[in-house]
């Protein structure tokens, strides 16, 4: 007996658990940015930053069913402490979370992604930004050169946001090889109902 034996047998009904973004993926895989898709990735930036593999429009799971633990992905040695117990995960830096960090050191009340895209045009909070950016670069370019996608899905709040979507379709082509710039960087179409969309 596993936790979910109660669950079925209490509600009757199949359970299953998965990662959310995961789920997200399978939503924009078939209602959202993947249509027509065989090779993408989701990428969600949050409180951290996880990522969902589509291979030949089916979820790659690994050999544990963990796959696509992105942010996990060491980009400064010896950086920032994770609470994966690791130092310099790409999340540290690359999360939405890590941009509130960095905004807070300018002004407490960016406490955040609205609050720091509503300043957007102040030249402070606007190099704050620029410089998360250029961390998210460094991730989706290696992702691209790893596993070759023909589209990469950005899913979370500050996706939403116009000004990061532009950026990072402009700035990541310039940081992939030649053969690798026709990868399509778009945000996610599904917002808060890719989860439940994705699961169903």
């Amino acid at each position: 007996r596993n936790f979910l034996t109660p669950l079925k047998e209490h509600f009757n009904f199949p359970i299953v658990v998965d990662n959310v973004v995961r789920a997200m993926a399978m939503a924009e895989l078939w209602f959202g940015a993947g249509r027509g898709m065989e090779n993408f990735f989701c990428v969600g930036l949050g409180y951290g930053i996880g990522s969902s593999i589509v291979i030949e429009k089916q979820i790659y799971s690994g050999s544990t069913g963990t796959s696509g633990e992105f942010g996990h992905m060491t980009t400064h040695a010896g950086g920032l402490p994770c609470g994966c117990g690791q130092r310099g995960c790409f999340e540290r830096y690359a999360s939405a979370s890590a941009l509130v960090r960095q905004a807070q050191r300018l002004d407490p009340s960016l406490d955040s992604g609205r609050a720091i895209f509503r300043r957007l045009r102040e030249p402070r909070v606007k190099a704050v930004v620029d410089s998360w950016l250029r961390e998210i670069v460094y991730g989706l370019a290696s992702l691209i050169h790893l596993w070759d996608p023909d589209c990469l899905a950005l899913c979370g709040g500050v996706m939403q946001q116009s000004y990061p979507v532009e950026q990072l379709k402009a700035l990541v082509p310039k940081s992939v090889m030649p053969a690798y710039r026709s990868v399509s960087i778009q945000a996610a179409q599904l917002g808060n109902q890719a989860g439940l969309l994705g699961a169903a």
